[in-house]
């Protein structure tokens, strides 16, 4: 089924291309689509729209994806005008609700949360998100930001940054979330903090849905899938670690090579793309739970 997207987003031209049929609003006039919203807070936003819109065009209704950015910080990773032509803020979505909303992370987990120059809009757009979607998927450092400002678990600073792809296990496999997904199955994870498992499990509500013995927890949702917390990224291209650690060795020669992710860990041997299957299947069993969960929007 299609995925509507602005027209002229870059992404929807590589989406037809790898054969995902893609409409624009135009076309999808008279389709009742499933709405998305993508709260973007990546620097490089096209490389994330475009990882999310491919694991979104594997729904079984056609999805809208509508795309968010902060008002009160301007990332300079992007092409001139492509904020003002594909984004909108919150004050354009204030009397809107939707299916799902999606709040990306940024890489910025060493900063304190509340020396973010946009962290009080960023709790304004969190408490719109809870209050306007059926369910909420908080990415990365979205996810220790909602944990801190909802429950008061504080991030916690790694000794080394956690970067590779690591094996994990989904300890309620047949959560409506993790059906299908294999015993063990395999993410990427690209982080400076973590949050501790066991402060999360204690939440009332909270299901601790995916883990792993080397990166820790993945993946945890309150009751009825209202709000979920993810750690790790399936969403990935086969070369966003590659490209990260290209980065990591323009600043340090001997920064250390991604676990896990070339074949015997060895660059000259090629990514060992493993995790694809699980992700698409992750986020398809989210769109399928959300059009069947009771909601008063």
């Amino acid at each position: 089924m299609p995925i509507i997207l602005p027209e002229g987003l870059p992404a929807a031209d590589v989406l037809r291309g790898e054969g995902f049929t893609v409409l624009s609003p135009a076309q999808a006039a008279g389709l009742r689509p499933l709405e998305v919203l993508l709260v973007n807070l990546m620097p490089n936003k096209l490389d994330t729209e475009l990882q999310l819109a491919r694991v979104l065009a594997g729904s079984p209704l056609p999805v809208r994806l509508t795309l968010l950015r902060t008002a009160s910080h301007g990332p300079t990773h992007v092409p001139a005008g492509h904020l003002e032509r594909f984004y909108g803020t919150l004050a354009d979505v204030q009397a809107r609700s939707f299916d799902g909303i999606i709040i990306t992370g940024a890489p910025i987990e060493l900063i304190p949360f509340e020396a973010v120059d946009y962290w009080p809009e960023l709790l304004e757009i969190l408490d719109y998100a809870r209050a306007h979607a059926r369910s909420v998927i908080y990415l990365c450092w979205a996810a220790m930001a909602a944990l801190w400002q909802r429950h008061g678990i504080e991030k916690r600073i790694m000794p080394s940054k956690l970067h590779g792809v690591f094996e994990h296990r989904a300890p309620l496999p047949h959560h409506p979330l993790m059906q299908g997904i294999d015993d063990r199955f395999w993410v990427p994870h690209s982080r400076a903090a973590a949050v501790d498992i066991d402060a999360v499990a204690a939440i009332p509500g909270m299901s601790i849905l995916a883990e792993s013995d080397d990166a820790g927890l993945h993946i945890a949702a309150t009751e009825g899938t209202r709000e979920i917390f993810i750690f790790g990224h399936s969403e990935y291209d086969s070369g966003t670690l590659w490209n990260e650690y290209s980065r990591d060795l323009d600043k340090n020669p001997r920064a250390a090579i991604p676990r896990n992710y070339f074949y015997g860990d060895d660059p000259e041997n090629g990514v060992h793309l493993r995790w694809r299957a699980a992700g698409r299947l992750f986020y398809l069993n989210w769109m399928h739970h959300i059009l069947l969960v009771p909601t008063s929007l």
